[in-house]
């Protein structure tokens, strides 16, 4: 069976990872709540999901942290099985996906999006 994944394991995988992961392990750490969802989605399905995110976020000028990245890096993996996360920073400025092994013991890609209303006048 499947050992849950706690704060101090998530911390301890966001720390070798890319800029978007150092910015979630940063919120994380600053007492932002963070959830894994079960199961697994194929990498193509979230690359689909993320592309149109991606196109909407540009639109709307929303900021995003290496949301191009993952999607390159999810149509890379086509029908391989990802698990999702997220961390929402303690303030709720920041949004971050995080896209897993599904034995949740490796970080494969992360994304942010800062949220509609949260922007520094």
């Amino acid at each position: 069976m499947e050992r849950p994944l706690n704060r101090d394991d998530l911390l301890t995988l966001l720390d070798t990872a890319t800029g978007a992961c150092r910015a979630a392990r940063a919120a994380l750490a600053d007492d932002g709540q963070f959830t894994i969802w079960d199961g697994d989605t194929p990498a193509f399905e979230l690359a689909t999901t993320y592309r149109r995110r991606r196109r909407l976020t540009t639109k709307q000028g929303a900021q995003t942290q290496a949301l191009q990245q993952t999607v390159d890096t999810l149509n890379d993996l086509g029908q391989s099985p990802i698990r999702l996360g997220s961390i929402t920073s303690a303030d709720r400025t920041w949004n971050y996906i995080l896209f897993l092994t599904p034995d949740t013991t490796k970080v494969i890609a992360c994304t942010g999006v800062r949220r509609r209303g949260s922007e520094d006048d």
